[in-house]
């Protein structure tokens, strides 16, 4: 694992690069690719929209709740679990307080996506406290673009086995991905946890 920490006023933004094992990754892929054909376009699963009602963004995706009853038989949700250990909390923490969150997050949901060309994430900002975007792909790399963007000023370039841990408040958009071979687009796993102060 390869940490990198960067702030925008004053928020914290990590990233980290080979986050899965070479196992979990190859597991992961191999489980994107099976619910492909289950991914949803956005005007049948809960989108973003612009203040005109239209779509903010062009791809497909589902929430993994809606598949699987137990999330225990889908290794995207048991290995994902790794961003809220106590030894991932702990390196959050010390980069900066801010993810003192996850001591008290008490709920999370995951939305898997797929972008093929021409699809794209207008700016938004995700309904939770922390946000986690990690990306899979299929080798070789068929595609170009699919770059995370955050306050249209910091990018984070989409590569295999990276992921993006943010405050969900920082605006953040997806850049329009191109590619010529079907079914060699990009995927992103986006975990969203909360803190629900009820």
């Amino acid at each position: 694992m390869k940490l990198q920490y960067y702030e925008y006023h004053n928020l914290p933004i990590v990233i980290i690069d080979n986050y899965y094992s070479e196992t979990a990754y190859n597991n992961i892929l191999k489980e994107l690719n099976f619910l492909q054909t289950q991914l949803l376009d956005p005007s049948v699963e809960i989108a973003s929209y612009d203040n005109e009602g239209k779509s903010n963004k062009k791809n497909k995706s589902i929430f993994l709740d809606d598949v699987y009853k137990d999330r225990s038989v889908s290794h995207i949700l048991t290995e994902n679990r790794k961003l809220f250990s106590d030894e991932m909390c702990n390196i959050l923490t010390e980069k900066n307080i801010f993810f003192r969150y996850c001591d008290i997050l008490d709920s999370d949901s995951t939305l898997v996506s797929y972008y093929e060309d021409q699809d794209y994430y207008k700016p938004h900002f995700d309904h939770a406290t922390i946000s986690a975007l990690s990306w899979f792909y299929n080798e070789p790399k068929g595609f170009t673009g699919g770059d995370l963007k955050i306050e249209d000023s910091f990018l984070v370039e989409c590569v295999k086995n990276r992921i993006a841990i943010f405050p969900s408040i920082l605006q953040h958009s997806v850049t329009t991905v191109t590619n010529n071979k079907k079914g060699m687009g990009r995927f992103t796993i986006s975990q969203f946890a909360c803190v629900n102060l009820n």
